[in-house]
């Protein structure tokens, strides 16, 4: 390996390029080839997807285990969790300098917020409404909930005990001079809070069709129905209040939507659910002073709410790939002329049907069946009939004539048509 002197680094065509050869470096400058290139954006959105999902999902259960596990009892909300802490250290006042739960709290929020804000939507409606519920998620985050346990406390739980009646909670004697502003924040915590199911009650009802229309969605019309399309009011009831338990059930037993109208009906009530929950949870906060474990269970299942409908959304864009197509639209296609010559018409009845099943379930479509008259304009006679097939490339046009399921009519295949000709071409720009 050589050195510059001069320009204090490698000199190019030395070392640098032993270094990358043979150690798969070098290809890291290639760019992918373009089906490549489209599976991996493809498999992104996917996962940006789930991650919501998945994230909406674990979050009630991740904010509770670990608040179990740094020995901090069970809230009354997830909100409280923002300043929790082990009883004994809330009631001899010691603060640390972080609060054990609200690393979860604010993280999970935050990664939830950020991916709504750069989730593209399908339509400009849905692009706005998104980004208005990833700010309202952070700005959950950040400004925290009046948390009365921090500054009104327990009698029993002081260090030393002061004289009052058990379980009476009192003011500490050298004030709170935050309260103020600790009580805005609760506001704008609050009303962030109304604002990010807003706006996913919103997407859900309105913008959650788009995906659904006739020309992206095509491929669920070759879905099998499963359980769920079967009992459309059954399994849209219990994805919208059950998800945390019905999606992983019905995705194992391989039973979740698969049908356009049974996807219509669950996120509609899921949109439902989404706009009940915090209307409940105000009730139920309003009632009860926040002096109950009804209020978490309340949030708890909002939260899977909008976890069951961006589960429902990524199995939904598996099955029906409109990203797939988008993309496959902008790359040159392929097109298969074969040039035949038909032997037995009673033979060739038969085998047509079957070629076209096996064309189809490879991916191809078929422009010209043959049937037409055929006229020859220059060079030698033209074949008696001419098949014409368009395919997304050249690869899957080649994988098919060389998959089994083709070399498996052979035999029908050749009772039917003799092939003079058969080649594929790229269309070009």
């Amino acid at each position: 390996m050589t050195f510059d002197k001069e320009g204090h680094g490698l000199k190019t065509g030395t070392g640098l390029e032993m270094l990358k050869s043979g150690t798969g470096l070098d290809n890291l400058e290639k760019p992918l080839p373009p089906d490549e290139l489209g599976k991996h954006i493809i498999v992104t959105y996917q996962r940006l997807r789930l991650g919501m999902g998945f994230i909406a999902l674990f979050f009630p259960l991740i904010i509770v285990a670990f608040g179990l596990l740094y020995k901090i009892e069970l809230e009354t909300s997830y909100s409280a969790y923002y300043f929790g802490l082990p009883a004994g250290d809330l009631g001899a006042r010691t603060f640390p300098g972080i609060f054990p739960t609200r690393v979860f709290f604010c993280g999970l929020l935050f990664a939830l917020g950020v991916f709504l804000i750069l989730y593209k939507g399908f339509n400009r409606w849905e692009d706005i409404l998104l980004m208005i519920a990833g700010l309202a998620a952070i700005c959950v985050a950040i400004f925290p909930m009046w948390y009365k346990d921090m500054y009104y406390i327990d009698c029993s739980r002081l260090l030393p005990p002061l004289r009052c009646a058990q379980g009476v909670k009192v003011y500490p004697e050298s004030g709170f001079k935050y309260e103020f502003l600790f009580r805005l924040f609760s506001q704008i915590h609050y009303g962030s809070a109304i604002v990010l199911f807003s706006c996913m009650t919103l997407v859900a009802w309105f913008c959650s069709k788009t995906t659904l229309i006739k020309r992206l969605s095509e491929a669920l019309d070759n879905q099998a129905r499963t359980w769920a399309d079967r009992h459309p009011k059954g399994s849209s009831f219990l994805i919208a209040w059950l998800p945390a338990l019905t999606i992983p059930f019905l995705y194992v037993v391989k039973n979740l939507p698969t049908q356009r109208d049974t996807f219509r009906r669950n996120y509609n009530w899921i949109g439902f659910a989404m706009a009940l929950f915090p209307v409940t949870g105000w009730a139920v906060t309003s009632l009860m002073q926040w002096d109950n474990y009804l209020v978490l269970a309340v949030e708890a299942f909002g939260i899977w709410t909008f976890a069951a409908f961006w589960l429902l959304k990524s199995h939904e864009l598996m099955l029906s790939q409109p990203e797939e197509k988008a993309i496959k639209g902008n790359q040159p296609k392929a097109y298969t002329v074969s040039e035949l010559e038909p032997l037995d018409p009673t033979a060739q009845a038969a085998f047509t049907p079957l070629a076209h099943a096996a064309m189809n379930a490879a991916g191809g479509r078929t422009l010209n069946t043959g049937g037409g008259k055929v006229v020859g304009i220059d060079g030698p006679a033209p074949p008696k009939r001419v098949v014409i097939n368009e395919w997304d490339s050249l690869d899957q046009a080649e994988a098919h004539y060389k998959s089994k399921a083709w070399n498996d009519l052979a035999p029908q295949r050749d009772k039917a048509i003799k092939t003079i000709r058969r080649y594929a071409v790229e269309s070009g720009n």
